[in-house]
């Protein structure tokens, strides 16, 4: 099951850094940096840090176990991005180096993946 959050649920929130937090202690998972989210970059922390100081509006691709819905397998933050030269375009974590899916394992990973590729995101987007 894929859901789109806001980046300001705080439940949502803490459950992703639970998951990053348990994933780095294992180190495993897929992450498309290559960091299987150890690197700050991947913090959802981040999308606060694009709407407030950027005017970014961002959301969250939850994946969840569909038995478990507690259960995290995988996340793409996501912003609108909006440009008078280029238009507007959602974007996973714009202006780092790292963003992208991170996921318990490539399966997720690529639907996670299509699910963003197809203009995934909250009402108004």
């Amino acid at each position: 099951m894929i859901e789109v959050a806001s980046h300001r649920d705080v439940r949502v929130q803490g459950q992703l850094r639970d998951w990053l937090a348990h994933r780095s202690q294992r180190a495993g998972g897929v992450g498309d940096t290559g960091t299987c989210g150890e690197g700050g970059e991947l913090d959802p922390r981040w999308l606060d840090v694009l709407c407030e100081s950027l005017g970014h509006r961002p959301c969250l691709l939850v994946v969840r176990d569909d038995g478990v819905p507690s259960d995290v397998r995988g996340y793409l933050p996501l912003a609108l991005v909006r440009s008078r030269l280029f238009g507007q375009f959602l974007v996973s974590l714009p202006y780092l180096n790292g963003a992208g899916v991170v996921a318990d394992d490539e399966q997720v990973a690529a639907a996670t993946r299509r699910k963003g590729a197809h203009g995934a995101g909250p009402a108004g987007f």
